[in-house]
Parts: C-alpha cells; sequence; structure tokens
C-alpha cells in the first residue's frame, strides 16, 4: 500500500501532493516494466523473461526536477542481479530528475530554503 503525501515549505508556502511506495500490482515485474518508456520497457521485460525469479525493488520516490523545478514523484526500479536502477522523468517536463534523500537537506525550488516538510495524507493502491 503506498502514501500520498504532502509536502510544503514552511518558507514560502509552496505545496506539492505526492506518491510513494508502491501498489499490490508492482509486484509483478512485467507489470512495473509497462511504467517506463519503450526501450526501457523491452529491456525490464527481457530480463524478466529470462530469470525464473527476478529480484527486484520497486517503488515510487520523491524528486525534486532541476529544470523545472517541480516536487513530485518517480518510479524507481532496482534490478538486484543487474545491479541496474530505473528511474522515471519529471511527470512535468520528461526530464531526468534528482531523488530526494532527506527533505531537512532539500531545497525548496521556489525560494531555495531548506525548509520541506512532508505529511501523510492518504493511502493508494
Amino acid at each position: 500500500m503506498g502514501q500520498i503525501v504532502k509536502i510544503t515549505c514552511a518558507s514560502c508556502k509552496s505545496e506539492w501532493q505526492c506518491k510513494t511506495g508502491c501498489g499490490i500490482l508492482h509486484g509483478d515485474l512485467a507489470r512495473v516494466a509497462q511504467i517506463y518508456p519503450p526501450k526501457q520497457c523491452q529491456e525490464i521485460a527481457s530480463y524478466a523473461e529470462q530469470t525464473e525469479y527476478p529480484l527486484f525493488s520497486f517503488g515510487y520516490r520523491l524528486c525534486v526536477c532541476p529544470h523545472c523545478g517541480h516536487i513530485g514523484s518517480v518510479p524507481v526500479l532496482c534490478l538486484e542481479e543487474e545491479e541496474k536502477t530505473y528511474v522515471g522523468a519529471c511527470e512535468q517536463c520528461m526530464k531526468e530528475v534528482g531523488l530526494i534523500e532527506s527533505l531537512g537537506t532539500t531545497e525548496c525550488p521556489v525560494c531555495r530554503q531548506r525548509e520541506l516538510t512532508e505529511e501523510q495524507t492518504g493511502m493508494w493502491d
């Protein structure tokens, strides 16, 4: 069960709604592959077909886009045996994002202050 979180900047009061974690359907690598662009989807599907019991971890993680300043969530898939990670693109501008490791050290893309907080507002599946 995934979470819906509200990210708020205490300084400028900007807010973003994001989903994190994963749902029940994300336990199947073939379904996860469909989230990614065609080239990546084909790579992931090929791995899934070649491996009887693929080891992977998947979830939506918080990110900030250095190009458009959007805070959102992206799908992150780690293929354990391949030691390969697939990270989705910004949902606003479709460019590469930076994953948020800690909100306390992440600058607000609007005011550049490090005052982001997270509040759980719901669940999703």
